[in-house]
């Protein structure tokens, strides 16, 4: 982990200047919070507003009210493309207890974290 830490300590600092000449000093300020935020794993301590503003880049899968009632989490997984569909397969065939968001019938027992959720998947509620 150590090698190579100047080269890497010199392109966050290229990074914050680039970042600070094209969008400001604030904008910066907010950049450095956020990525720490996903860096630590600490994503409870960012605004709603600056989790969109990290998450616009990402992949997203639209999931409506009844997909979020009826999947396993394997399936979740699956439609996020997190997981192949094998694996999905593999789960549902094999015996034991059932996953920790769902029952083998694919219904879930408990909902997903805010955090987990906004991480992994954009919800539009129906409606």
């Amino acid at each position: 982990m150590r090698r190579h830490a100047e080269k890497r300590e010199a392109q966050r600092v290229l990074a914050r200047e680039v970042t600070r000449l094209v969008h400001g000093d604030a904008a910066t300020r907010e950049a450095e919070e956020i990525s720490a935020a996903f860096f630590s794993g600490d994503l409870e301590r960012l605004t709603e507003r600056q989790l969109a503003q990290a998450c616009q880049g990402m992949p997203k899968t639209v999931l409506s009210d009844a997909d979020l009632r009826s999947l396993s989490i394997v399936e979740l997984l699956t439609r996020a493309g997190l997981a192949s569909r094998s694996a999905a397969d593999e789960s549902s065939s094999r015996p034991g207890p059932s996953t920790s968001m769902g029952s083998r019938s694919g219904t879930p027992t408990r909902g997903l974290t805010r955090a987990c959720a906004l991480r992994t998947v954009h919800h539009h509620p129906e409606g």
